[in-house]
């Protein structure tokens, strides 16, 4: 019904019929109020008129706008303008300038916590208000992380002071329309409707003639549904015309689920091409800043990472360990973690005598250790136990783990070019795969068990694993020798073999003596089975990479010299033949992905293996439930919080990658180390498995497994008598 604004004629969609004199007069006066009632609403919905800005605000919205570390630190002292910025940060910052005033394309990688969505979303406003981006679309993973986005906007746009000083037009209409937002679509200011809309996650800044952020529009979606947006204006110079978006954020794209799984991670990026960065028009860039932190290999931002022409950022919480890092994640981590969990506020306690202690040894703990940013740490927690940015890396760390230090802090996550079919477990997998005996005790069925390990200069580290015939494997012990319990490397350990032997021996003849002694204590280990049958190990080999004369005469001159063989692993690329392929002399015997021939000198027989597969099979083992067939588990320990988080790391130091030989066209899984990650036991529990293989154990894989029973006691025994 259109209005009767001179009162001649009631309403239209009335029915007239039997309407009485009286009736009309009521309908009249009624049809009255209902016009006087809409000119009321009018004229209390306008925004009262704001003076012009004087020259001085002027300024400082150009000194803003064109040093965006200035608008951090003035504009949103709140939010991104807390703490200085870091050099990392300040560049980072540079990069946003050249998004919204260039349009380019930039990724930034930065550590969990620095302030990456905030201050993208910060910089966004800015190019808003200063009309140097007339369609914002800001995106992030899920519809719970765009709320939480459009809240922040609105935050700074209504509460923010600054912008207030800044900007008080349009906070005067924002202010206003929130006092009743359905009355929006009859805002004025200055007896011209302002067409201000604010919904659906969709801000459209009101339209004024003058004003640099008049008509702009800020719209904050999941990345579900977004092909074909747009905005049609219903007035102003832009009337009727179809506007697309200018300038697009991507904050987090991807959750963690997603961004494990490679296909999901690749369907999410053939979205964001298609649908997103095609929403632009021809004759203009789009604009595209994705802010980021790395989750998992080949996930969404490592593709726009290295695989998209982007200019990127990418930098780390440390940008430098510590030289002597053993005092962190050995005595540090040691007092840190030394609490009664059932005793409130014990963990506060442990936490503050670590930093005593970080306070005491400060120089020493933080040589060579180098923070991004020096405020990244709890300096305004109660009670006070962080007073650095490297102490406060080192505390997640330890916490958290290596994997979510890596990823998390480091922007670590490693480049590789994943198979959906690859089995890669995480931390959690491994920890969490633990059966229900004791160190050192077998199930009744598990009747077989071999010991691997490996000789490094600073220690031995072994790993003994049980199963039966067909692999169910129980890793029943394992350790270092000297007995070590802290977090080892080959670079710093408390107690060495050269300390325990006598720094005067040389390295070779330390070995020879560390190698001898421990196989002898291996060889008197016994273990208990559950129905009372106490068993020893059938099979231990020993590493000989290293001093591999000493090691094979520390075996013979061994006790255990009847069960213990040196054992190589090997890589075998994907266009090598395979050792089940491979022609040997007679004296060889074959087994599932191995060989077991004389060695060198032709004193006994040597295992080797291929490394890639075994370490396959470690993975694939601690994938499936525990206690099925093709399963790897752990022992219990109650004695300590989170045992097996160690062996849990060294398992994770390398990464595997499907890689295929161009000419004979055969993939094969082959795993990379980590630089700087240590991988023993990883080594250790490969090296289990293939012992486990020599001695006729059939894995799944397995479908054309060689029988090749041998009695190698009986073996070792003949080159002693012979």
């Amino acid at each position: 019904m259109s209005l009767d604004f001179f009162d001649e004629f009631p309403s239209t969609d009335q029915d007239l019929e039997g309407l009485t004199y009286d009736g009309y007069l009521q309908s009249k006066e009624s049809h009255k109020q209902k016009v006087k009632r809409q000119k009321q609403s009018i004229i209390l919905n306008a925004v009262p008129i704001v003076p012009p800005v004087p020259q001085e605000i002027l300024d400082k919205r150009a000194a803003y706008n064109n040093d965006y570390v200035l608008a951090h630190t003035k504009v949103f002292p709140n939010s991104t303008g807390l703490c200085p910025l870091s050099d990392e940060q300040i560049l980072s910052t540079r990069f946003s300038e050249n998004f919204v005033k260039k349009r380019s394309k930039v990724i930034k990688v930065e550590p969990r916590g620095f302030g990456k969505t905030s201050r993208s979303v910060n910089e966004g406003i800015i190019g808003v208000l200063e009309g140097d981006i007339q369609y914002l679309l800001i995106m992030g993973s899920t519809i719970e992380k765009a709320y939480e986005i459009v809240d922040t906007v609105l935050t700074e746009l209504i509460e923010n002071e600054a912008i207030a000083e800044l900007y008080p037009v349009l906070v005067e209409c924002l202010k206003h329309w929130e006092q009743n937002p359905r009355r929006s679509e009859t805002q004025t200011y200055n007896k011209k409707r302002t067409h201000i809309s604010i919904k659906k996650g969709k801000i459209v800044l009101p339209i004024i003639e003058g004003e640099s952020w008049s008509g702009c529009i800020l719209q904050i979606r999941p990345k579900k549904n977004v092909r074909g947006i747009y905005h049609v204006h219903k007035v102003g110079p832009d009337a009727g015309k179809r506007i697309r978006p200018t300038h697009v954020i991507f904050d987090d794209i991807q959750t963690d689920e997603e961004a494990e799984n490679p296909l999901t991670a690749q369907k999410i990026v053939r979205l964001l091409k298609k649908g997103v960065l095609r929403s632009g028009v021809h004759q203009v860039n789009l604009g595209v800043m994705m802010a980021a932190t790395p989750i998992a290999p080949d996930d969404v931002t490592h593709h726009f990472l290295y695989r998209e022409p982007w200019e990127r950022i990418k930098y780390s919480m440390l940008k430098n360990r510590a030289e002597n890092e053993a005092i962190w994640l050995e005595d540090y981590a040691q007092i840190r973690q030394n609490f009664n969990a059932e005793v409130p506020g014990d963990q506060i306690r442990a936490h503050h005598d670590s930093m005593l202690f970080y306070t005491q040894n400060l120089e020493e703990m933080n040589r060579g250790a180098t923070a991004t940013w020096e405020y990244a740490y709890n300096m305004h927690s109660v009670p006070q136990t962080e007073i650095s940015a490297i102490q406060h890396a080192y505390n997640i760390l330890i916490d958290e783990g290596e994997e979510v230090f890596e990823c998390e802090c480091q922007c670590n996550v490693q480049l590789f070019n994943l198979d959906p079919t690859i089995t890669f477990c995480n931390q959690e997998e491994i920890e969490r795969s633990i059966h229900r005996r004791n160190r050192k005790e077998l199930e009744v069925r598990e009747h077989i068990i071999v010991t691997h390990i490996d000789v490094n200069q600073p220690y031995l580290t072994f790993t003994t694993v049980a199963s039966p015939q067909v692999f169910n494997g129980s890793c029943i012990d394992y350790g270092s020798y000297p007995a070590y319990n802290g977090i080892f490397s080959k670079k710093t350990v408390g107690t060495t073999l050269a300390t325990t032997y006598g720094k005067h021996l040389s390295p070779e003849d330390v070995t020879y003596l560390a190698v001898k002694d421990f196989l002898n204590y291996m060889y008197d280990v016994e273990y208990l089975r559950q129905d009372g049958v106490v068993l020893r190990n059938k099979l231990i080999l020993v590493d000989t990479r290293w001093h591999t004369k000493k090691i094979l005469s520390a075996i013979r001159d061994s006790k255990a010299r009847a069960i213990a063989m040196p054992a190589i692993g090997h890589r075998i690329k994907p266009g090598q033949k395979t050792f089940e392929e491979k022609s040997y002399s007679g004296g060889a015997i074959k087994f599932f992905s191995g060989i077991c021939m004389p060695t060198s000198d032709q004193t006994m027989m040597e295992i080797n293996y291929d490394n890639d597969i075994f370490k396959t099979q470690v993975h694939l083992g601690f994938k499936k439930e525990v206690g099925v067939s093709g399963s790897l588990s752990l022992f219990q320990d109650k004695t300590t919080t989170n045992p097996h988080n160690l062996l849990a790391r060294h398992c994770r130091s390398e990464r595997p990658k499907l890689e295929e030989d161009p000419k004979t066209e055969r993939s094969k899984i082959q795993w990379h180390e980590v630089a700087g990650q240590e991988n023993e036991y990883f080594d250790n529990l490969t090296g289990s498995l293939a012992g486990l293989a020599y001695l006729n154990v059939k894995f799944e894989t397995n479908t054309s497994i060689i029988e090749c029973p041998v009695d190698i006691q009986k073996f070792m025994e003949d080159q002693y008598t012979n």
